[in-house]
This record gives structure tokens, sequence and C-alpha cells, in this order.
């Protein structure tokens, strides 16, 4: 029971970070490059609007990863979306702290699974406060439904996992 209920957490976290992404990315379309339309002897620049990514986006972004990561079980690209004393709560109340041992519960996780991890995220909201968010992500896998809490922190003007609890319904 305690092995189904990690599982549905790990699988829950990555669903709901996929449906964040995908519902909030956006496109945006480059400017046209200027030409010159008779010979001149002046070189005409060429401009590119670069527009930076917001913090919904990057939040979006970084959710987004986190539930690839977990999809196909990438143990190192999702380390590297927690602050180093991250800490995590699952379904049953356990709590983990730190990447080393966030690490080691998503491994034993991951051993869990054959193959990629399925999951889907069935709805998500965000609230940004300037430097800090939390996002709240249902998700749904073959088996089960729950939801992943997110509180998220900007560092160095990245966003980053600092704490992370998975709830079953």
């Amino acid at each position: 029971m305690a092995r189904s209920r990690l599982a549905l957490g790990a699988i829950l976290i990555v669903i709901a970070a996929g449906a964040i992404y995908l519902g909030t990315k956006s496109e945006s379309t480059p400017a046209p490059t200027p030409t010159a339309t008779s010979p001149s002897p002046t070189i005409t620049p060429t401009t590119t609007s670069t527009v930076p990514m917001n913090d919904t986006d990057a939040v979006n972004q970084l959710l987004s990863s986190y539930h690839d990561s977990v999809r196909t079980k990438s143990l190192d690209n999702l380390m590297s979306l927690f602050t180093d004393d991250a800490v995590l709560i699952t379904a049953n109340q356990m709590r983990f702290s730190g990447k080393t041992q966030i690490s080691g519960y998503f491994s034993y996780v991951f051993n869990q699974f054959g193959g990629e991890i399925k999951m889907q995220i069935m709805d998500s909201s965000v609230t940004l406060e300037v430097s800090k968010a939390t996002a709240r992500v249902r998700i749904m896998t073959e088996k089960e439904i729950g939801s992943e809490f997110f509180e998220l922190i900007k560092v160095r003007s990245m966003w980053k996992i600092s704490s992370l609890t998975l709830f079953e319904f």
C-alpha cells in the first residue's frame, strides 16, 4: 500500500506540471527583418525582438519540466528543479528534507515502474507573489487521482521548488 501511494504521488506531480505547462504555453512571433529595396552603400541593421520570459511562464515551465522529468524518470533533471534544502511530504505523510533524501525517494518510486510513468494533468492553478509562488495541480494516473501542492521560490532569477506536498483523493 505504501509503495502504491509513493508511486501515485510521484505520478500525480508529473501530470500536474505538464498540464500547467501545456495550458499556459505561449508563442511569440519575431519582428520582421527590415530589407533594403534598392542598392545602398549602407547596411540596414537587422533586429529581432527578444521577449524575456515572465514569471508566470517561468513557473509554468518549471512545473512542466518537473512532470516531464517524473514521466521519463530523469532523476538528474528532476533534482535540478529543487532547492538544496527543499522538503517533500508524501501522501502517507513521509517527510524528506534536502536533495539527497528527495532523490532517494524518487529513485525508489522510479524503480517501482517499468517504462515511462503515465499521468495526466487534470487542472492547475498558480499564484505569484514577487519572488514566491504556489501551485496546486490535480493529476490522474492509470489507477488513481491525486494532487500536488508546490511552494516555489526565485533563486538568482530562476524558479525552484522549495516544498512539494503530495495528496491522494
